[in-house]
């Protein structure tokens, strides 16, 4: 009995799928619907995605950061950052320097270069070792700042993002007046979008108390337990140690989490428009074939082979449209350039967003086509048969 049904279901589903042709506008409708809400939603995605790629691109395993603990009284201070240096398992430089950057951030105001309205703008203040300790930052014109001087340098994406970042400009933050005497590349990573300085020098202007972080070259990734035990035996200092890779994985988390929020919202509203169109359509396909359903069920076909046949049917109609609609965002948007909340990076369309668009679309289908597939089979024989054509 089951073997009949099976067969009974496939031979369904090579009628319906045979008829396609015949009902090319309402199949056309459904890829198109289906096809939108996969395309929209892998470009929406392709934002957070790509904050997160600039956001980890630079992580490396040999480098901490240390930050104050959460609840502590006390600011991560001068003299932490000191006793921090001093610790086993922190590279040297050769002149025997730990590699360690005590780094001090602040957000200042800047006029965007395309309209020039007013947008956030940070400053990082770096140590004196800050080059070894971040190797990923290379000067690309001018030189680097130097320490107790009120110069900057300025990333190549915030360089293309805001005015009045030229080599050679003068800037003004606080009543300080700063030279802007070079510029820096990062491999595209969040640094990029920055100014750099002196972190003494900002923390003076800025009557900063505390750093930021500290972040640590260290002798190997697996020195990482070494400074970190060696934390723990100091409980006064209030400092927290965690590999880079967690940290930019929280950052990038918080970049973009409002952006996929944003992407996963917008996509539902053109997911459930996606299936309303489906579902009209499959409607229109099933209200033509009312006589043919009846008619087979007459025959002694089963009403769920016939659910079967229609969902199918659903199914195998949105795919298309779904992979095109995926597809398309890879081979247009992948890899461009695009400046979103004040930071400069690049869409990232990986196969794993195509494959949640695929999937994405292929659910739309599949509601689109549940309802349209249960009238088609419950639908009484004798009133289908009675249906004019």
């Amino acid at each position: 009995m089951t073997s009949i049904r099976i067969k009974q279901t496939l031979a369904l589903i090579r009628i319906s799928m045979a008829g396609v042709l015949d009902r090319a506008g309402s199949a056309i409708v459904v890829a198109v619907s289906v096809g939108c809400a996969a395309g929209i939603l892998v470009s929406m995605l392709s934002i957070g995605a790509g904050i997160r790629d600039m956001t980890v691109r630079n992580v490396r395993g040999d480098r901490a950061i240390a930050t104050a603990m959460e609840g502590s009284m006390v600011a991560f201070t001068r003299e932490k950052a000191r006793t921090i240096a001093g610790l086993p398992g922190i590279r040297k430089s050769a002149e025997g320097n730990a590699l360690a950057s005590a780094d001090a951030m602040v957000s200042v105001k800047a006029r965007r270069a395309s309209d020039g309205a007013k947008s956030n703008l940070t400053i990082v203040g770096m140590g004196a070792e800050f080059q070894q300790v971040y190797p990923e930052i290379r000067v690309t014109d001018g030189r680097a700042f130097r320490a107790g001087m009120r110069e900057v340098m300025v990333g190549e994406n915030a360089r293309g993002l805001y005015r009045g970042l030229n080599i050679g400009d003068r800037i003004t933050y606080q009543g300080t007046q700063w030279q802007v005497v070079g510029a820096f590349a990062a491999n595209g990573g969040l640094a990029e979008s920055w100014l750099l300085t002196d972190a003494q020098t900002l923390m003076t202007a800025f009557d900063l108390t505390g750093y930021h972080q500290m972040t640590i070259r260290l002798e190997s990734p697996s020195a990482f337990s070494t400074l970190a035990e060696a934390m723990k035996h100091i409980p006064a200092l209030g400092i927290k140690l965690e590999p880079e890779s967690e940290v930019r994985e929280r950052e990038a988390r918080s970049l973009s989490g409002m952006v996929n929020f944003l992407s996963y919202f917008i996509g539902s509203i053109m997911a459930a428009g996606a299936m309303m169109g489906a579902l009209n359509s499959m409607y229109a396909m099933i209200e033509a074939r009312r006589r043919d359903f009846a008619t087979l069920r007459a025959l002694g076909f089963r009403s769920t082979g016939i659910a079967t046949a229609v969902l199918t049917e659903a199914i195998m109609l949105a795919a298309p449209g779904a992979i095109i609609g995926a597809l398309i965002p890879w081979l247009i948007f992948n890899g461009n350039p695009v400046t979103f909340v004040g930071l400069n990076f690049s869409l990232a369309v990986s196969w794993e967003l195509v494959a949640i668009g695929v999937l994405w679309a292929m659910t739309v289908g599949v509601a689109g086509g549940i309802i349209p597939a249960a009238n088609a089979a419950r639908t009484p024989i004798a009133t289908g048969l009675r249906l004019d054509n």
